[in-house]
């Protein structure tokens, strides 16, 4: 924040923000950016990177028309703001330049600028009160959350210098069933990550998940094992394919000749086996129904000759 004593260009604030991560696990984000706050104020931004041994620099103006209203409202980014990116790096400065005597103003609008480093995030675009630049407090505390509320994004890794040498030291971060992530080619450093298929701080350990307790890609009626680190869909008997979803699925098996032909020795052999006895007892049902009859009529043959016989008997009187 720089503020002035109005008419007199005379500061009462620091109007540089500087910032040094040298021989520190961390570096400034490049989701961060530079928001700067007035009528006629210029940030100049400039990085270096003592592990790349380079520097860059930029900037942003933020400017308001002579004939924007004291009373009026500024947006950002737009009229009294501007906004502009940072890279990665080790160390950043942003210093806040007066720029009313390069553009012919005799006076600045409003006393104060601001300048501000952070994440911007929901608060993408606002509109606030020019007058409010008068008095450092009131703007602060109206606009505490879109400015003062901005994170500072910084990356982090562990440093090494040999990465063999590194996994097999006691001071090796990574805990059980992670991974050493490389985190960045040119900052070097590392991070860790739980392997596929399991979860937890890769820092101290990770544990298996249970894929088949929870979201899977197995088909409704496929079966689903859990394997450490995975999982595998299986199909019913009868059916054949990988039994996900997404997949082949489960499709049934195809009868063969022989299957067939088996199917049908089977049943016809089952049917004959049926038939059998079936056969034999109608086979002594129709004996015996004969049988009685033939009885029958041996009886009715024996009666009538008795009768006969008796009839033709002579009689002795």
């Amino acid at each position: 924040m720089a503020c002035y004593g109005k008419g007199l260009g005379i500061k009462t604030q620091n109007s540089t923000i500087s910032m040094t991560f040298l021989d520190s696990p961390y570096t400034l984000s490049d989701a961060n950016q530079v928001a700067s706050i007035g009528c006629d104020d210029l940030a100049m931004v400039q990085q270096a990177s003592y592990l790349t041994n380079t520097s860059n620099g930029g900037g942003c103006a933020s400017y308001c028309s002579r004939f924007q209203s004291p009373v009026g409202f500024g947006s950002c980014p737009g009229k009294g703001c501007c906004r502009t990116s940072i890279s990665k790096g080790e160390y950043l400065e942003v210093e806040l330049y007066d720029m009313r005597n390069y553009w012919g103003r005799r006076t600045k609008f409003f006393r104060c600028s601001f300048v501000f480093i952070g994440m911007v995030s929901d608060y993408d675009k606002f509109n606030f009160s020019l007058s409010h630049l008068n008095d450092p407090t009131t703007f602060l505390n109206n606009y505490n959350k879109e400015f003062m509320g901005m994170p500072l994004m910084l990356d982090w890794r562990i440093l090494y210098d040999n990465r063999t040498k590194m996994q097999n030291s006691t001071d090796y971060a990574c805990g059980k069933n992670s991974d050493c992530i490389d985190m960045d080619t040119i900052f070097g450093g590392y991070r860790c990550k739980c392997k596929k298929g399991y979860e937890g701080n890769p820092y101290l350990e990770c544990h298996d998940i249970n894929e088949c307790k929870i979201s899977n890609q197995c088909a409704s009626f496929a079966s689903c094992t859990n394997t450490l680190g995975s999982y595998h869909c299986s199909c019913p008997d009868g059916y054949h394919g990988d039994g996900k979803k997404y997949g082949i699925g489960c499709i049934p098996l195809p009868v063969s000749h022989s299957k067939l032909a088996i199917g049908v020795g089977l049943g016809a052999g089952t049917g004959l086996l049926l038939l059998l006895p079936t056969c034999f007892w109608l086979y002594k049902f129709h004996k015996k129904r004969k049988d009685k009859k033939h009885r029958k009529i041996l009886q009715t043959k024996w009666w009538s000759l008795a009768t006969t016989t008796n009839i033709n008997r002579p009689r002795y009187t």
